[in-house]
C-alpha cells in the first residue's frame, strides 16, 4: 500500500512530460505558430512556449514578452522569486524584477535588490529597498553593515544621520538598565564617552557623513526631509529597540535645528523626546536620556531658553516642559535615594550621574524654583479636566455594559437617560461636556504640550517631607493647596486622604 503512495508522484511527473511531449509534437506538426504557442501557454507550459517562440519570432514579438511575463506571475504567486525575476528581466522589466527579489525579504535578497535597481535606473525602489535593508541590519544592531547599505546613495543621507544618532545612544546607554543587548558590530566613533552627547554627535557628522554646518541649503533639505517621515507614539508593548529608532528621529531633527539655530524647534524635538519615552511608560529610558541631553541639569535647559524669544509664548512654554521633564526623574532619585539611605526599599534604579552632575543636581534641589517647576497650577487644571473625563467616560462604559446583560434594555436605558441618581446617562453627558467646556478655555501653549503629572509630583514631594525632611514647607504648603483644589479624582482619593487629612 505505502508502495503505490510512493509511485504516484513518479507516476504524475511521467503524465505530465508524456502530455507536454504530445502538446510539442502537436504545436509543431501542424496550425501557425502563434497558434502552437497559445496552445502550450493554455496549458502552463510556459519553458516550451518560450523555447518554440524564439525559434520561430523575432526578439521584439510582443508575443515573447506576453510569455515571459505570464510566466513569471505564476512563478511569483508560488514563490519561485528568482526565476519570475529572470523572466522580468527577459523582458527589461528592471522594476518588476527588483521587486520580485525583494520579496524573499532576507537582508541578502534586498540588498541584491536594490543593486539590481540602482544600477537599471529605478532609484525610488532602490532607497525603498535599502532602506529597508539597513531598517533590519539594524533590528539585529549590525551598524556597520546598515551605513554600508546606504553609503553609495547620497540621497538617504538623512537616514544614515538618525541611524548614527541611534548608534550613539545605544552605544551611551549600554552602561545603563535600557540597553540589554550587545550589538552585532559598532563603529570606533559611537563608543567614545568623552564629549557630551551634541558635541559628539556633530564631530561624528562632520568627519564621517561630511556635514558642513555652514551648508545651511543641505541643513534645511536634510531638516524637510526626515520631517516628512511619520513618528507617531509607540504603546507601552514597543520594545526597546524600536522606542530609541523613533527618539533618534526626533534627537536628530533637533540637531539639525540646533545647527540651522532655530531654536523653537530645537526645544520642541527635546520635549518630544523626552515625552516619548514617558509616554511609552519607559521611565528609565526618560531618565537617562535626560541625563544624556542635558548633562548639567536645568542649567543646559537655560542655555537653551536664553536663544528663545522672549515674546514667543509657545516656546517659552514647551520649555518649561522641558525643565518639568528635567526635575521630574531627578525627583524620584532624590526620593529613592533617601529611601536606601534610611534602609527601604529601592526600586533598583539610579541614575547614572557622575559626581561633578550629582553635585550640582543636588544643589539645584535645593533651591525653591526647582520643586516650583513641577507644580504648575496652569497644567493640573487641564490635568484634572482631562482625567474627569476619563472616568466619567469609564463610568458611562460600565452603564452600557449593565444595559447590554438587562432583561428589559429599553426600560433600562430609558431609567438611565431619566433617572435622579448621578450615575444617570444624561447627567454624565453633562458633566463630561462641561468639561470639556474648560479644556478648551485652557490656552493652546499649555494644552498642546505634555507636562508631567502635577497631582503625582504633589503627592511624591508631600510624602518625602513626611518621611525624609526633605522639601521646604512653603513648597509643601503649594503642593497641598493644589492637592486639595484639582486632586479630586477617586483614583487620586486615598492617596490624599492619607497625606493632607
Amino acid at each position: 500500500m505505502m508502495m503505490m503512495k510512493a509511485e504516484e508522484p513518479i507516476r504524475e511527473s511521467q503524465r505530465s512530460c508524456t502530455a507536454k511531449k504530445k502538446l510539442s509534437r502537436r504545436a509543431k506538426s501542424g496550425g501557425s505558430t502563434f497558434e502552437a504557442i497559445s496552445l502550450l501557454k493554455s496549458h502552463q507550459f510556459y519553458r516550451e512556449a518560450i523555447a518554440l517562440a524564439r525559434a520561430r519570432l523575432q526578439p521584439d514579438d510582443p508575443v515573447l514578452k506576453d510569455l515571459y511575463m505570464s510566466w513569471a506571475a505564476v512563478l511569483e504567486k508560488d514563490g519561485h522569486y528568482a526565476t519570475a525575476a529572470k523572466c522580468y528581466l527577459a523582458t527589461d522589466s528592471s522594476f518588476d524584477a527588483a521587486k520580485v527579489i525583494g520579496k524573499k525579504g532576507d537582508v541578502t535578497s534586498l540588498k541584491t535588490a536594490a543593486h539590481l535597481a540602482q544600477i537599471t535606473g529605478e532609484t525610488e525602489l532602490a532607497h525603498s529597498l535599502s532602506l529597508r535593508c539597513a531598517k533590519d541590519l539594524i533590528a539585529t544592531q549590525d551598524w556597520k553593515a546598515a551605513q554600508d547599505v546606504l553609503r553609495t546613495q547620497d540621497s538617504l543621507l538623512g537616514h544614515r544621520l538618525v541611524f548614527s544618532v541611534n548608534e550613539i545612544l545605544t552605544q551611551r546607554l549600554a552602561d545603563t538598565d535600557v540597553v540589554s543587548w550587545s550589538s552585532s558590530s559598532s563603529h570606533w566613533w559611537s563608543s567614545s564617552r568623552e564629549e557630551v552627547f551634541f558635541s559628539a554627535v556633530f564631530r561624528v557628522w562632520q568627519r564621517e557623513f561630511g556635514v558642513d554646518p555652514a551648508d545651511v541649503h543641505k541643513l534645511q533639505t536634510l531638516h524637510q526631509q526626515l520631517k516628512a517621515i511619520e513618528n507617531p507614539p509607540l504603546t507601552t508593548t514597543g520594545p526597546v529597540k524600536q522606542l530609541l529608532s523613533h527618539i533618534s528621529l526626533d534627537v536628530t531633527l533637533c540637531a539639525l535645528s540646533e545647527l540651522l539655530c532655530d531654536w523653537s524647534s530645537v526645544v520642541e524635538q527635546l520635549l518630544r523626546a523626552l515625552s516619548r519615552a514617558s509616554e511609552a511608560g519607559n521611565f528609565t529610558l526618560m531618565a537617562e536620556l535626560s541625563l544624556l541631553l542635558f548633562p548639567h541639569g536645568l542649567e543646559s535647559v537655560a542655555l537653551y531658553k536664553q536663544k528663545l524669544d522672549p515674546s514667543d509664548e509657545r516656546s517659552l512654554s514647551i520649555s518649561q516642559s522641558v525643565e518639568a521633564f528635567v526635575c521630574y526623574p531627578f525627583m524620584y532619585e532624590k526620593w529613592w535615594t533617601s529611601t536606601s539611605t534610611n534602609d527601604a526599599i529601592s526600586n533598583g534604579h539610579h541614575l547614572t550621574l557622575n559626581d561633578g552632575d550629582e553635585e550640582k543636581r543636588n544643589g539645584e534641589a535645593q533651591s525653591d524654583g526647582f520643586w516650583k517647576i513641577l507644580l504648575s497650577e496652569a497644567h493640573a487644571d487641564l490635568q484634572a479636566n482631562q482625567r474627569a473625563i476619563a472616568e466619567i467616560q469609564k463610568r458611562v462604559s460600565s452603564l452600557i455594559q449593565q444595559h447590554s446583560r438587562c432583561k428589559d434594555p429599553e426600560t433600562s436605558l430609558e431609567g438611565s437617560a431619566g433617572g435622579t441618581g448621578s450615575e444617570s446617562l444624561s447627567v454624565l453627558t453633562a458633566q463630561v461636556a462641561e468639561h470639556h467646556k474648560a479644556l478648551a478655555a485652557v490656552p493652546e501653549h499649555i494644552r498642546k504640550h505634555p507636562f508631567p503629572d502635577v497631582m503625582e509630583c504633589c503627592i511624591v514631594l508631600l510624602h518625602m517631607e513626611k518621611h525624609f525632611n526633605l522639601i521646604p514647607q512653603h513648597i509643601c504648603s503649594e503642593a497641598t493647596a493644589l492637592l486639595r483644589k484639582y486632586g479630586t479624582a477617586e483614583s487620586l482619593s486615598k492617596a490624599v486622604r492619607r497625606l493632607i487629612h
